[in-house]
């Protein structure tokens, strides 16, 4: 009791004060979020996850039926195998309702909140034991941020457990730079794989470690490229049997899912067809937009995002070559992702033009919250910009947003993984001055 109450004294007032207000208002949310899963557990959705989880739990494998396969119909199969959706989530769904029937989703649901939990632990201690205060502050902060405002609990996809990876993954790139073994080395490389079996936003994580640790030890000899070679290669051993059942199942090397194709021809060649000055294309598109940062933002509406997808379809599939309806998922896949190429080296100032607008609109274009939170983290690195763990943070949530500024970003759900690293970076700014790390210069430990 006495050494609390040393650890409260020597806590600043403004501190106090403000984990106090935070106490009150996440314990006011507790019943608004006790509400939500008692009331709406039954409505909880995974969208294109459950509808693979389906045919998985009733012994049909990783696919699709007829009635929802993506870029059919196939012709002559009732079930179609499929690589669109990560395969660690469905797994888990499937599972789920294999065992507990539609009360699956109720499992799923407090799944959601457990990883939401553990993300907020790991935001507590990401700065070590030095700064547990601040990680408290800032953890508080996110739950009361997925309380009041993202509210991610009736989504059973994969969002809730990518935020948890995500946050372990950063926290265990910490360890690296701070206190660089082999052990450590592989613990990351793992969770990196683990990562990517569950969202494929993280496939550049392990490449993007591995550069972390080469920027921040330039003179540390053949030890850190050891490092930073194992960081880029296990997470592609782990994910290895995804990626060769891919490829006996479709001929082609789809790492961990198909899609990207489809989503860059939707997202920057359907996009243009909105502009004022689209032209070139022979039909008008279901809506039109005043320029690039309105084409992008309206499409982010799903109404707008469906029926440009159905128009696009329509319209692409009149001239789809004849081999098109005997291809697979990933060849349908690879031959939208050929017309986009095309388009993009038709047009390079157009596309880096909608790069610009989606990064806007994945940093900034969502509610004011959210967009405090980016600013916030944004001043966090500023901060601490000479701190390798600042800017390790920094280069895990540009990897991941990558796939999403080339292609579309669509919904907010696509951005909520990253929110726990935010708040990390919220945690450094929150901690003012502190002993800046880097990846120590011959010095491993086995």
């Amino acid at each position: 009791m006495a050494a609390a109450r040393r650890y409260l004294w020597a806590t600043p007032r403004w501190m106090v004060g403000a984990g106090s207000v935070l106490v009150i208002v996440v314990v006011l949310g507790l019943p608004r979020l006790a509400r939500v899963l008692l009331r709406g557990w039954d409505q909880a959705r995974g969208y294109e996850y459950e509808w693979i989880a389906g045919p998985l739990a009733s012994g049909h494998g990783f696919s699709f039926d007829a009635g929802t396969a993506w870029l059919g119909p196939y012709e002559g199969v009732d079930y179609t195998p499929t690589a669109w959706v990560e395969p660690l989530q469905t797994a888990i769904m499937a599972g789920c309702f294999y065992l507990f029937g539609e009360q699956g989703r109720l499992v799923l649901v407090l799944m959601n909140v457990l990883w939401t939990g553990l993300a907020a632990l790991l935001i507590t201690f990401c700065a070590g034991r030095d700064h547990v205060r601040q990680g408290m502050l800032a953890a508080l902060l996110f739950l009361a941020f997925e309380i009041y405002v993202t509210e991610p609990w009736l989504y059973i996809g994969n969002t809730a457990l990518a935020k948890f990876l995500l946050a372990l993954v950063a926290v265990l790139l910490f360890r690296v730079i701070m206190k660089p073994s082999y052990r450590a080395t592989l613990c990351l490389g793992t969770a990196i794989g683990l990562t990517n079996w569950a969202h494929a936003g993280s496939l550049l994580f392990g490449m993007a470690t591995g550069a972390v640790i080469l920027a921040t030890s330039l003179r540390a000899g053949r030890a850190a490229w050891t490092h930073s070679v194992t960081l880029a290669i296990l997470p592609l051993a782990i994910i290895a049997p995804w990626t060769v059942r891919n490829y006996v199942v479709f001929g082609e090397l789809v790492p961990i899912r198909t899609g990207f194709g489809w989503t860059s021809y939707l997202g920057n060649v359907g996009l243009s067809m909105t502009l004022p000055d689209g032209v070139g294309y022979p039909s008008a598109p279901p809506w039109s937009a005043a320029g690039i940062r309105d084409a992008v933002d309206s499409l982010r509406l799903v109404r707008n995002e469906r029926s440009l997808r159905h128009h696009l379809m329509v319209l692409t599939l009149t001239d789809a070559p004849r081999q098109y309806y005997s291809s697979n998922e990933a060849q349908r896949d690879r031959y939208f992702g050929s017309l986009a190429k095309t388009w993009i080296g038709d047009h390079p100032l157009l596309m880096a033009r909608f790069v610009l607008a989606k990064t806007r609109a994945f940093l900034f274009g969502w509610e004011w919250p959210v967009t405090a939170v980016t600013l916030l983290a944004m001043a966090g690195f500023v901060v601490h910009w000479r701190d390798a763990r600042a800017g390790g943070l920094l280069v895990l949530i540009a990897a991941y947003a990558v796939p999403y500024v080339w292609a579309m970003p669509f919904y907010y759900r696509y951005r909520m993984p990253i929110e726990p690293l935010a708040f990390m970076l919220i945690v450094f700014l929150l901690c003012g001055h502190m002993e800046s790390h880097r990846f120590p210069e011959r010095r491993f430990v086995p």
